[in-house]
């Protein structure tokens, strides 16, 4: 399974419409790519966690903390607290 790359037209869904789209196609953009990739799948495509683990061979455990981090540094990102 791959995530489509943000700005795609196919990932506009996640942020909503107009200027926090673009913020938060932004912000995705700055996670790790397994961060995002579980997120993208869980929210937009509504993947279930045990799918993408089998996907991705990796436990279900691994995908849950992987959108779990991803999930606390967009809220971190989101309240200014991470710089990069």
């Amino acid at each position: 399974m791959t995530v489509p790359h943000p700005g795609s037209s196919s990932s506009r869904g996640l942020g909503g419409s107009g200027e926090q789209a673009e913020q938060f196609e932004d912000l995705l953009a700055r996670l790790p790519y397994d961060q995002r990739e579980v997120i993208v799948l869980h929210l937009h495509h509504g993947t279930r966690f045990s799918e993408i683990a089998e996907a991705q061979h990796v436990s279900i455990n691994t995908v849950q903390s992987r959108y779990r981090y991803g999930m606390d540094k967009l809220r971190s990102m989101l309240n200014g607290e991470v710089k990069e």
